[in-house]
């Protein structure tokens, strides 16, 4: 699922809870949790394999909402 955050507060919230559900940030992602925080595209959230990261680019973005799997934090 995609999550989009308005701000660093919300982004801090987000990850707290998801990692305090046993979420972990996907060991593929090139950009440090500070980065995510600090960063503003929506956060790809991974049920099945429990990881988080931030989504690559705007094109990726614009996917994600236009596949109407957009949620909000």
């Amino acid at each position: 699922m995609f999550v989009r955050t308005e701000d660093r507060e919300e982004r801090q919230e987000l990850i707290t809870l998801i990692e305090k559900n046993g979420y972990e940030l996907d060991r593929d992602e090139c950009r440090s949790k500070d980065e995510i925080l600090d960063g503003f595209l929506p956060i790809d959230v991974n049920p099945i394999d429990r990881n988080y990261r931030m989504i690559g680019n705007f094109t990726c973005a614009a996917a994600a909402v236009s596949s109407g799997k957009m949620m909000t934090a």
